[in-house]
């Protein structure tokens, strides 16, 4: 969400004592920090003599100084600068020269940039400003920006790369609502400085979180933000982890509105959104029409009649896409709109906005005698809702909470109608994180369950041909999935073009160098179910038995299993967190030719343990064999001192995956 430059208040009035911020002398300030700029063309001796040393924490880089400067006083010409100087220890460290300008380039021009390499014999290598590109980078769920990226040239152990850019973007309309920045880097940061010079009409707020314990703090001098970290130490990616800015350092800053009352900011902003919602029914009369037209049995029990209206809403009243003028952040912004569309007109045109078809089920659900409410959640695979961060903004979306009436808000069944999803059926990413329930008395909590391994299926069912003529093996194999498992099938195939929706299709039935694709395609799901059967046709290129072959293996592992979590190494600081648990079978069919017959039938492998179970069985069916394989990931969630178990367990699953059946010429046993 981005807030519209106005007059509102007077910077004054911004919540610094209570938001771990505080004021400081000018003289200290002064002293605290200013922008430095780009730094020399030369190697300091300090910096001549900075070594790896992995007992003291240096191993693959360090960063001698990160900078920002964010000025928005002036919305004629909002600026950002930026400036990082590292030392490059190892190859590993040379990721550090890999840059990103993370803004948007069709709103932030750049003024000014520098990049270079010193390399150890003080020999200097420029990037100019040419060579840095303009990308779209293609983010998850459809989402798209333009950046830009460029590679400094030079980049080894023992160089020095110092890099800037300054940019700017005149007339802006609107200011961004909330951003954060990182404090802690996947290499040690020497010294962090960041300046925010806030818009000064709009009450803006700061905040640090998961700092306790670091050389890092947040102050206000007069209308300027400053951060200060010293010493700080790195935190490495590592797959299957929490959104990394919920486990590391980080600085969060925000506007919001004047009127707000930020002492009981959640509760007082739920009571209006819940207000704005309710009256999108417009009144008891609209209401009565609408159920009417749903024709709803009177026999029926109630969570009967709300699925049938659910369903009812599914089929006549269509999502347009194109429809911005209600969204979640009109609903929840500080402006009320000077016009709405109301239910029955969206009900009327069989078509309206993502929040629009939310607020009609609610509103039906409420007629009918449940308790529903609006759930505000995050992307979890992004980030965490964060209390003391007094913006709606950090909301991706909604979903809608319905229970009996009086039942606690922790019974309710979750629904996500905007996405076009089956009753009880809500992405995995906004489950099993931190989100608000706006009720119309206030706020609550709700942590949404993540599903159970049962209900995040995939079955997959496989034939594989060995033919006599020495062509590749034929294999026709289709899966049909269900609960979190469709949702990720769904959305890979939600895209703009049929071109893409071809080629996700491909790659989800194994398109590879192994196995050469034929067809791919997705029958449509039955009448009130969700995820389609997947059917995919192809050939094992490296599986043939011609004249002259004696021998021939068949590998268990095929394009029809589904890909599990790996890990590269056994030992690990951050939590574990997969998408969801999970429950993938499979059962395979394959014959060969007249004459061979298999050598020997390997054993049955069965792995039980805590962290997973897994299951493989292997035996001859008349002429034919069939391969049967099942793998439980039951857990969402470990802790980080269980990845040696765990790693065990996958190693375990993966040997047993290795297996292949040899078959040789001869007869019969």
């Amino acid at each position: 969400m981005r807030i519209r430059v106005r007059a509102s208040v007077a910077g004054a009035l911004a919540v610094a004592c209570v938001l771990l911020a505080w004021t400081v002398p000018a003289s200290a300030a002064a002293e605290v920090l200013s922008w430095k700029g780009e730094g020399p063309a030369t190697m300091s001796d300090e910096e001549k003599a900075i070594a790896a040393d992995p007992a003291k924490g240096l191993e693959h880089a360090v960063i001698l100084l990160v900078e920002l400067e964010d000025k928005e006083d002036d919305p004629a010409a909002l600026k950002i600068s930026f400036h990082l100087r590292a030392k490059i220890l190892s190859p590993k460290g040379r990721d550090l020269g890999n840059v990103e300008i993370p803004y948007d380039a069709e709103r932030w021009k750049i003024k000014q940039w520098w990049g270079r390499s010193i390399q150890p014999d003080g020999t200097v290598l420029s990037l100019p400003v040419e060579k840095v590109e303009e990308v779209t980078l293609k983010k998850m769920r459809g989402r798209e920006l333009r950046t830009r990226k460029a590679a400094l040239p030079g980049v080894v152990p023992g160089s020095v790369i110092d890099y800037g850019y300054v940019l700017e973007q005149e007339n802006a309309k609107y200011v961004d609502s909330w951003w954060r920045i990182r404090l802690q880097w996947a290499w040690p940061v020497r010294e962090l400085r960041y300046i925010w010079i806030p818009y000064g009409r709009l009450v803006n707020g700061f905040v640090l979180t998961r700092a306790s314990g670091l050389d890092a703090k947040a102050e206000r001098y007069i209308n300027t933000v400053r951060v200060l970290g010293r010493n700080l130490p790195p935190v490495d990616e590592e797959p299957y982890m929490p959104p990394l800015d919920n486990v590391r350092a980080a600085a969060w800053f925000f506007y919001f509105n004047k009127d707000d009352d930020y002492k009981d900011f959640w509760n007082s902003k739920a009571k209006i959104v819940d207000e704005r919602a309710a009256a999108f029914m417009h009144g008891d009369k609209q209401t009565r029409s609408i159920l009417a037209q749903m024709n709803l049995p009177e026999s029926a029990n109630l969570e009967e009649k709300l699925k049938l209206a659910y369903a009812w809403i599914l089929e006549k009243v269509k999502i347009d896409r194109t429809d911005t003028s209600e969204s979640l952040s009109t609903l929840t912004g500080d402006t009320d709109l000077k016009r709405r569309t109301f239910a029955e007109e969206v009900v009327e045109n069989g078509k309206g906005s993502r929040i629009q078809l939310l607020m009609l089920m609610m509103g039906v659900a409420r007629a009918l005698g449940a308790d529903a409410d609006l759930v505000l959640a995050t992307d979890r695979t992004d980030h965490l809702w964060i209390h003391s961060v007094y913006t709606m903004s950090q909301f991706d979306d909604a979903l809608l909470a319905i229970r009996a009436p009086g039942e606690p808000v922790e019974k309710a069944t979750l629904l996500a109608p905007q996405m076009d999803l089956p009753w009880g059926v809500v992405p995995y990413w906004f489950t099993s994180g931190p989100a608000l329930v706006v009720t119309p008395g206030g706020a609550e909590d709700l942590k949404a369950p993540s599903s159970p391994a049962e209900e995040n299926t995939s079955h997959a069912s496989a034939q594989v041909v060995v033919g006599p003529d020495g062509d590749p093996a034929h294999v026709s194999w289709s899966r049909t999935v269900s609960g979190q498992r469709a949702v990720d099938q769904e959305f890979s195939l939600r895209t703009d073009t049929e071109e893409k929706r071809q080629e996700r299709l491909d790659g989800m039935c194994g398109k590879s160098s192994s196995f050469e694709l034929e067809s791919a395609k997705v029958d449509p799901a039955p009448a009130g179910e969700f995820g389609g059967k997947l059917e995919c046709e192809g050939s094992l290129p490296e599986v043939t038995a011609g004249d002259g072959v004696d021998e021939l293996r068949v590998p268990v592992l095929g394009p029809w299993v589904e890909s599990y979590p790996e890990f590269p190494r056994d030992e690990r600081t951050q939590p574990i967190l997969f998408d969801y648990p999970f429950l993938d079978e499979a059962a395979v069919e394959l014959e060969v030719p007249p004459g061979f017959r298999p050598r020997e039938i390997p054993e049955p492998v069965v792995v039980d343990s805590p962290f997973g179970a897994y299951s493989l069985k292997i035996e001859a069916s008349g002429e034919s064999i069939r391969i049967e394989r099942s793998l439980r990931l039951p857990h969402l969630s470990l802790p980080a001192n269980r990845i040696k178990g765990l790693q065990y367990f996958l190693n375990k699953v993966r040997e047993a995956d290795r297996t292949k059946i040899a078959f040789e010429r001869g007869e019969a046993s």
